[in-house]
């Protein structure tokens, strides 16, 4: 029990090309999608693999698994890393469990910010249905505008049209006619958006039909069976309705579902406030400002997020490349992908992509990798290729694709096929290069064969017909690839050219290259200044940018198996196969390595700078401290730098510095090696003369709010870098904030990622404040960040919110536990050490009316406490809280006897409800009817007997009761109610012991209390 309690305190305190049948059943279209990856790729794994994480802990909590059991991990074989299918790396089906259903989403807070989910009775309006106006024309992949009959609030903003788009979703701002994949990426990275079936559906079909109706009081838009697309005949028909109401409550009613495969859900757009898998069927009780989705599939998948974890159980991050075969059978895409790429993280800029907005991400955590990774390639069945990897696939016959093109294409990827042109036609930026899912090159483009499904095309000069003719595909990287890849400069780069309106009749732009295509059209040639016209120039050039790359190959085996002989031979001559290949696809100008080492990393890498006789520190870095000592031997391709010929990693450490001198203007390789189990890790340093030429720019920190005279809740981050983005290590940086700010320290030297962070004390008078930045050998280069001095905390009634429920009412309930949330509520984060919980916390205190409330944790965004017992009865109390800047504006609340809420699980939703013997979990082991149970929660009743004074815990004798008289139920059965009180020891934390009712079915429950009239948030339990 006291395990239990201590870790309840804690939460107080810190409150493709598949087979022709399998189309239909894919949603793919022929010819389509031989290569799954699509922009949004990454962000779809994402989300399935924390639905699954989800699924998994739903499954624990009931005692349940479908899950095989394995071992922690699996040896390597040679050079193959070998993983099997336990602990979640695949992922079950999910079905659609919606039919017959109405899901309604209901607003919370004001303007429709946020939402929550809840099934109910199916309420399919056929009245409206019948009575609406059928979108004549709409076809497949289509969309039109329709107006609202009213302003419909969605997630803050306010609408007055939407578009229908026929693939079973509503967006508004835009429409969305694309035939790329149904994602949950494409889906809420989009516009925002209603997915009451998001799938391939296709309504130009006879007997089908969309339509609209509007009234003053709903605005109705049905899919009346309309079928699936599939290349011949006509697929299943679905037929299911959204409605729009003004209050911006919406309802998906599902009245003939037939298929299992869809996304469906809300989302603001743009990938605002994240995203959070739901499981529908049993709603969605928390609100989110951020998309909330599920994914259904009748599907066996991967879950590659949760197979790289595994994957690094015994391996170093010491990749660039995770390359996947499996030996089960499954492509693992969706759409029936043949092979796929996912960008992990990304800081090179002027190479296009989906997010042209903000480029710059790091997922690597998600995937297992600190720091490494870049990019996983799922390579689907090992069956799917021939034994000899230079062998073209008989499924690839026309393009003349191999296995070894294949694995070009997916790990070109990582930096191709996205990049926009600036048209001089219009002087706008044009996707005319790209073809397939905007991750391709164009059928009529002359890429000189990119193995990224790439032509080359030969032009026979004006007055020819046909002038144009394809003469090659996917041989190498052209010229192109390899400035996007980082490998050419611009210089290096020849024009090549466009075919605008060709008439190549049965092609697109999104069809796969083939040889011998003639045809007709307008010739424009494309430069690399095109390019750089739309997406910037590439940063980091050629000069620095990475030229080794590490490969990992694994092969995916089925839970207490082993891989075959000639499975392993066939993947390790792919492995070997891929580095002769790679090298000359890029003309020698990169190296692949594949094999499975341990990680040897410089400080520098990829890429660092020095200035010229300033000498600076870089470290190498093992993962793991070896038994001996290790000599590392270190290399540098020039005289441009002077480095130690060798430096020794000490036995039992992981790493030893150098000094890197910087002996005159340029760029210098530098290699480490050691050992062969040891990885060659090589770098690049930029050596800089003019101090000058650097830049000093803000990482994080700027434009907080904070309080006079106290130090800002974040430190302030910045970076000395030159205009390749190289970080320069050893530079001093200078600071001075405004009027009688302090900062510490105020003069730092950068590290080896160029970073230097302060913290900065804010002026005691005035509300603007200023840190200014400049370096210590060239103060004409400087940076300043601002803040601003709030005059007193900042909170909102809405702010103030049960700390079980996390629901605001604007009432508190005295004697409960509530958190505050706001704005400069105290200058650091405390909590408190023990009982009594006290009044003042660092300089934060909180009043109701005139009374202090206890306090058990206080930051500058958030603060629990206990609503004081002794406050006067009434309806209304005010609020305030003080810091050492003043007080805050008093916030009027309601005051109420009871405000119940249950402590709750986030993450499964179950409550913090435990059996009253032992303290253990309905998860561990689910209740029957007549155990007893204690249930957790806060605000009961403001009236206990006998009295516990605020901030003191309650007796264990005599126990202290409430006198309000709760009731509660589960799985909508009553239960008995045997004590409803304060937990002996704590201060403000309430329990119910309760007994089981019978007849409850087995399995998640729900369970509601309500005291007074007033019901409980709904947390569930396990029962059996």
């Amino acid at each position: 029990m006291s395990r239990f309690f201590s870790a309840l305190l804690t939460l107080l305190v810190c409150i493709g090309v598949p087979a022709a049948s399998a189309w239909a059943a894919s949603g793919a279209r022929p010819g389509e999608f031989t290569c799954g990856t699509e922009p949004a790729g990454g962000i779809t794994d994402l989300f399935r693999h924390r639905q699954a994480e989800q699924r998994r802990a739903q499954l624990a909590a009931r005692g349940l698994t479908t899950e095989p059991a394995g071992p922690a991990y699996l040896p390597d074989i040679g050079n193959i890393a070998i993983v099997d299918d336990s602990e979640g790396a695949v992922v079950r089906p999910n079905l659609f469990d919606l039919g017959g259903l109405t899901l309604r989403f209901t607003p919370a807070g004001s303007g429709a910010a946020q939402y929550t989910a809840a099934t109910q009775p199916l309420a399919f309006d056929a009245a409206a249905a019948q009575a609406g106006v059928v979108l004549a024309g709409l076809g497949d992949d289509d969309s039109r505008l329709v107006q609202l009959p009213f302003s419909f609030p969605f997630y803050g903003q306010s609408y007055s049209s939407i578009y229908i788009n026929s693939d079973g979703n509503l967006t508004f701002t835009q429409g969305d006619s694309a035939s790329t994949p149904r994602s949950l990426g494409r889906a809420i990275s989009g516009p925002p958006r209603l997915m009451p079936f998001f799938e391939d559906l296709d309504p130009s079909q006879t007997g089908a039909a969309v339509r609209y109706f509007a009234a003053g009081d709903r605005a109705v838009m049905t899919w009346d069976q309309v079928p699936l697309w599939v290349p011949s005949g006509t697929g299943s028909r679905e037929s299911f309705q959204v409605t729009l109401y003004p209050d911006g409550r919406i309802d998906f009613s599902y009245s003939s579902i037939t298929s299992n495969e869809a996304v469906v859900g809300i989302a603001p757009g743009a990938l605002l406030n994240g995203s959070t898998p739901a499981d529908f069927s049993r709603g969605f009780s928390s609100p989110s400002a951020g998309a909330i989705a599920e994914i259904f599939s009748p599907s066996t998948t991967i879950d590659f997020l949760q197979l790289s974890k595994k994957f690094y159980r015994n391996h170093d991050d010491a990749y660039d490349y995770i390359i996947l075969f499996n030996n089960l059978g499954f492509t693992g895409e969706d759409a029936g992908g043949f092979a796929a790429e996912r960008n992990v993280r990304n800081r090179v800029l002027g190479i296009g992509g989906l997010l042209r907005s903000n480029p710059v991400f790091d997922n690597g955590s998600d995937w297992g990798s600190p720091a490494r990774l870049q990019s996983f390639l799922n390579m689907g069945p090992l069956s799917n290729y021939p034994l000899d990897p230079g062998e073209i696939i008989p499924i690839f016959a026309i393009s003349k694709n191999t296995t070894l093109t294949v694995l070009g294409q997916e790990s070109g990827h990582r930096f191709l096929a996205y990049p926009r042109y600036l048209d001089p036609l219009t002087n706008q930026p044009s996707l005319g290069l790209l073809g397939r899912q905007q991750a391709h090159w164009s059928f009529f483009f002359n890429s000189d064969a990119s193995v990224v499904e790439g032509n080359r095309i030969q032009d026979s000069g004006a007055g020819q017909s046909p002038r144009f003719k394809t003469i090659g595909t996917v041989e190498h990287y052209g010229p192109l690839d390899q400035y996007l890849m980082g490998l050419r400069s611009p210089d290096e780069v020849p024009a090549s050219f466009l075919v605008r309106s060709p008439n190549a009749a049965g092609f697109i732009p999104s069809s796969a290259p083939q040889s011998g295509v003639s045809f007709d059209g307008t010739r424009q040639d494309i430069t690399v200044q095109m390019i750089a016209g739309a997406e910037g120039r590439r940063v980091p050039d050629s000069t620095v940018s990475q030229k080794r790359f590490s490969y990992a190959f694994i092969l995916l085996i089925q839970s207490g198996t082993r891989p075959s002989t000639a499975d392993l031979a066939q993947i390790d001559a792919i492995r070997q196969g891929w580095e002769q290949f790679f090298d000359a696809a890029v003309d020698n100008r990169a190296a692949a390595s594949t094999a499975l080492v341990k990680q040897l990393r410089l400080s520098t890498w990829p890429a660092g700078g020095v200035l010229r006789g300033s000498p600076v520190t870089a470290t190498v870095t093992v993962a793991s401290a070896p038994a001996a000592n290790l000599n590392v031997t270190l290399s540098a391709d020039s005289s441009v730098i002077a480095v130690p010929a060798s430096v020794t990693i000490a036995a039992g450490r992981t790493s030893t510095s150098f000094l890197i001198t910087g002996n005159r203007l340029g760029v210098a390789k530098l290699s480490a090696s050691a050992d062969p189990s040891y990885e060659i890790s090589q770098t690049f340093v930029q050596v800089r003369e003019d101090a000058t030429q650097l830049h000093l720019d803000t990482v994080s920190g700027n434009s907080q709010q904070g309080s006079r005279g106290l130090a800002l809740p974040q430190s302030v981050v910045l970076q000395v870098h030159d205009d390749n983005d190289v970080p320069f290590a050893g530079v001093t940086v200078n600071f001075s904030p405004s009027g009688d700010g302090a900062v510490s320290p105020a003069r730092v030297i950068t590290d080896a990622n160029g970073q230097v962070s302060v913290s900065w004390q804010l002026a005691s008078a005035g509300a603007a404040n200023t840190l200014r930045a400049s370096l210590d050998v060239a103060p004409s280069v400087i940076a300043a960040v601002t803040a601003t001095a709030l005059d007193r905390p900042i909170f909102a009634a809405a702010g103030v919110v049960n700390a079980a429920s996390f629901t605001s009412t604007g009432t508190i309930s005295p004697g409960g536990l509530y958190s505050i949330f706001g704005t400069s509520l105290a200058s650091t984060t405390q909590a408190a050490s023990g009982f009594p919980l006290p009044p003042t916390l660092g300089s934060t205190q909180v009043r109701f009316g005139s009374i202090p409330a206890p306090l058990l944790y206080v930051s500058p965004l958030q603060i629990n406490l206990q609503v004081p017992f002794e406050i006067a009865p009434g309806s209304i109390t005010n609020i305030v809280v003080t810091t050492a800047a003043g007080d805050s504006q008093a916030i009027a609340v309601s005051q109420a006897d009871e405000q119940p809420g249950i402590f709750v699980d986030p993450a499964s939703r179950l409550g913090v409800i435990v059996h009253n013997e032992d303290g253990a979990s309905t998860s561990a082991r689910p209740a029957r009817a007549g155990d007893y149970l204690q249930v957790y929660g806060t605000g009961f009743c403001r009236f206990v007997t006998p009295v516990v004074p605020s901030g003191l815990p309650a007796p264990v004798a005599p126990l202290s009761s409430t006198t309000c008289r709760p009731q509660i139920t589960i799985g909508g059965i009553p239960g008995t109610v045997a004590f409803s009180g304060l937990t002996p020891g704590f201060a403000g934390l309430y329990q119910l012991t309760i007994q089981m009712p019978s007849g409850v079915a087995a399995g998640r429950q729900g369970v509601i209390l309500t005291v007074g009239g007033q019901p409980s948030n709904q947390v569930f339990v396990m029962t059996q």
